[in-house]
């Protein structure tokens, strides 16, 4: 017995300590697993604000007091009236206040709008005023306000986001520096130090002049595989935003990270990406409306396209740029494949139109376009890398500013767009302000208007336009002397 007394002790303090570990285990993981739920619901809150889209994936849905009538609320978001730092930005003619969580909770009463004064929020009240338009101190909100039918987990998800909103920096920013990432497509070796010796250039230029707000800009390099998800630099945690130089897909940045992008078919569609140009789409639209005014509106278009989704996606798209633009209509027909029967009926169906146009071009092509006899060859610059033989004149749309002039060089300016897209970065942090972050970063580059980036036609932005020029620059070409034989013609579309 009192051998098993003293061991008694020793046995209660070795389950204690395991029942101490296994308590603070828990704990630990209780933890960590609210932290991970906290930021699911802030992720989620976050796309609520800034596009309308609830937890269950669709659309909620807004109503105004004054018509009654269901809107879609990815058409009246939170972010696109009080901006997605929630500041509140000017509106045709609608100046919304400021809605961040620490305006709103000020433990004091605030003047309002229309000489009024309001309580401070709670969570409760921020969600009342959300869904029903009423405020903190009972009194009804302005017309222009809509009231949102939100679920218990949409309110929950979007207090969520109110509450971290505005509370941390975004990561790419320090108190000396501002960090964007670059990220361009593979190429030769000479290219790519080129395109890295011209940003360099233009970063320490603008770090002479005082940088943004006495912040030094620094360019963060990557190359497509590092962002597809390999090991590289880049990576959300230490840029506030990036530049896209090329064809590339940057499937590891998430949609927070605010994107600039030379051309719109160089990456999907996101809602923080901005385009300097249309890109593809936008040669083949400049192509056709030329095509129209030389040829008049009763001349038989036809494009030649690939026979894939992307093909006809870009079909669509193209029917959609002319649909608002005034521009033709046109036969669409698929780029025959290898056989010699399918080239035949590709001609045949081609044979009557008065100008081609090339929205594909593969190893078939050449061998097409050299039995075809249209009044115009109508081609997009960015899918050839020197100028075919053609039976006929030949229209070839270019980005502005590119001049090319000889058959086998058809050099890429790659180093003049990737600056201009850093140009554009640079001037949306400026007009940011001090307290910039990816919200008014993206807020800032939708007041772009007419900015010259140093290349090509002035860009200009919206919050529903997101890409800076849409057209392209047409070029003439003698189809045997591979020689411009005319000034080139800007064409810009809406």
């Amino acid at each position: 017995m009192p051998g098993m007394m003293r061991r008694k002790p020793a046995v209660s303090r070795l389950w204690l300590g395991g029942a101490f570990h296994l308590v603070v285990t828990l704990a630990t993981c209780l933890t960590v697993s609210c932290a991970l739920a906290d930021d699911e619901a802030a992720a989620r809150g976050r796309r609520l604000f800034e596009t309308g889209v609830g937890r269950d994936g669709q659309s909620i849905v807004a109503v105004f007091t004054d018509s009654g009538t269901p809107v879609p609320g990815k058409l009246l978001s939170c972010a696109g009236c009080h901006g997605r730092d929630a500041t509140g930005r000017p509106v045709k003619g609608i100046d919304p206040p400021n809605i961040s969580w620490q305006n709103l909770t000020k433990p004091y009463a605030l003047q309002a709008r229309a000489g009024r004064s309001r309580l401070p929020y709670d969570e409760a009240l921020f969600l009342r005023a959300v869904v029903t338009g009423i405020d903190s101190s009972n009194q009804k909100l302005g017309t222009a306000m809509p009231r949102f039918r939100l679920t218990p987990g949409d309110g929950a998800d979007l207090l969520a986001y109110m509450r971290e909103l505005g509370t941390t920096t975004d990561p790419g920013i320090t108190a000396q520096e501002i960090t964007i990432g670059i990220a361009l497509s593979p190429r030769t070796s000479e290219l790519d130090a080129d395109v890295r010796t011209a940003l360099n250039l233009y970063g320490e230029e603008v770090n002479r002049g005082g940088g943004i707000f006495g912040r030094r800009i620094v360019f963060a390099f990557e190359d497509d595989h590092a962002l597809s998800g390999q090991s590289g630099a880049l990576h959300d945690k230490n840029i506030l935003a990036a530049v896209v130089g090329g064809a590339v897909a940057p499937t590891a940045l998430s949609d927070d990270i605010p994107l600039v992008a030379v051309r719109s078919d160089a990456i999907s569609r996101r809602p923080n990406a901005f385009y300097v140009s249309a890109g593809l789409l936008g040669e083949l639209g400049a192509l056709a409306m030329q095509a129209a005014r030389e040829l008049g509106a009763t001349a038989r278009l036809t494009v030649l396209h690939t026979d894939d989704d992307a093909g006809r996606q870009l079909l669509a798209d193209l029917r959609g740029l002319l649909l608002r633009n005034g521009g033709p209509t046109f036969d669409a027909v698929p780029l025959a494949d290898r056989s010699d029967a399918a080239a035949d009926e590709t001609v045949r169906r081609v044979r009557a139109s008065d100008a081609v146009l090339f929205a594909g071009w593969d190893q078939r092509a050449p061998g097409l376009l050299a039995r075809l006899d249209p009044a115009l060859v109508l081609l997009p610059g960015s899918l050839i890398d020197a100028l075919p033989d053609a039976p006929t004149r030949m229209l070839v749309a270019y980005q502005p500013g590119a001049f090319f002039v000889q058959r086998d060089t058809l050099p890429k300016p790659v180093q003049r767009t990737v600056l201009a897209a850093a140009r554009l970065v640079v001037e949306g942090l400026r007009r940011a302000g001090r307290d910039v972050s990816r919200a008014r970063l993206v807020d800032s580059l939708e007041t772009i208007q007419r900015f010259d980036v140093g290349y090509g036609a002035p860009v200009s932005y919206g919050p529903q336009q997101h890409v800076g020029f849409t057209g392209a620059q047409i070029l003439y070409f003698d189809a045997h002397g591979g020689q411009a034989v005319q000034r080139a013609v800007n064409v810009e579309l809406d």
